[in-house]
């Protein structure tokens, strides 16, 4: 059977989204462990942006989103756990993207349970220069009802995804921390695992798959109909 343009035109725009979403990578840094991540993964680098608590890298994580890794920082004090007081994770993209998303949790100690702030952060730049300027975006952990384990010797929250997604590809840069605590209160600490991005356009594929359906019946109808 022969399709006409308008149903040749559906199926290329189903087969287009397909490949979109095919550009997609995501990274769950499951390799070596306590390794120096740098630009151990083409296309990125990882920075510590505070002083002293770099270079960035790998930490075997119980808990970890994907089982194995989480990322981390090094330095005087080793640590896989931090907010804006201790540390934070710049990753930078040598090619911008448009869309970024990176799966987020917070710890803390059993004895800090009173604890209300603090949760983790992904803030998105169009620029290496992380200023407010050029900040375009931030997402923050927020998951409705969620509690941690006190049966436990550390509260650990649920993994959130933490995500944003921009009209071009002009996502250069993203910083990962935690809200620093407010007065009087203990701090969380943020942790983070497992990277997706992508350099290309993410659209919903049930919506083009039902366009696309649908004007191939619209064609095969007529078609009857002649």
């Amino acid at each position: 059977m022969k399709l006409n343009p308008l149903a040749m035109a559906a199926l290329a725009t189903l087969f287009a989204t397909t490949a979109a979403q095919a550009q997609l990578t995501t990274i769950n840094f499951d390799g070596a462990v306590q390794t120096n991540i740098t630009s151990a993964y083409p296309g990125l680098t990882f920075n510590a942006p505070l002083s002293g608590t770099g270079p960035v890298r790998t930490w075997a994580a119980p808990n970890a989103n994907t089982p194995g890794n989480v990322l981390g920082l090094s330095g005087q004090n080793n640590f896989y756990v931090f907010n804006q007081t201790n540390g934070a994770i710049d990753i930078v993209f040598d090619t911008p993207v448009n869309f970024v998303s990176i799966a987020s949790a917070f710890v803390v100690s059993t004895e800090l349970y009173t604890q209300s702030t603090g949760d983790p952060f992904m803030a998105v730049y169009n620029s290496t220069s992380v200023t407010a300027a050029n900040r375009i975006g931030l997402d923050q952990w927020a998951i409705a009802g969620d509690s941690c384990n006190t049966a436990t010797s550390f509260c650990v929250s649920g993994w959130d995804s933490l995500s944003f997604t921009s009209a071009t590809n002009n996502i250069k840069t993203i910083r990962l921390t935690g809200f620093a605590p407010t007065a009087g209160t203990a701090s969380r600490y943020a942790m983070f695992d497992t990277l997706t991005y992508g350099v290309s356009p993410v659209p919903e594929p049930s919506t083009l798959l039902l366009s696309s359906v649908g004007a191939i019946g619209l064609w095969l109808r007529r078609r009857r109909t002649a």
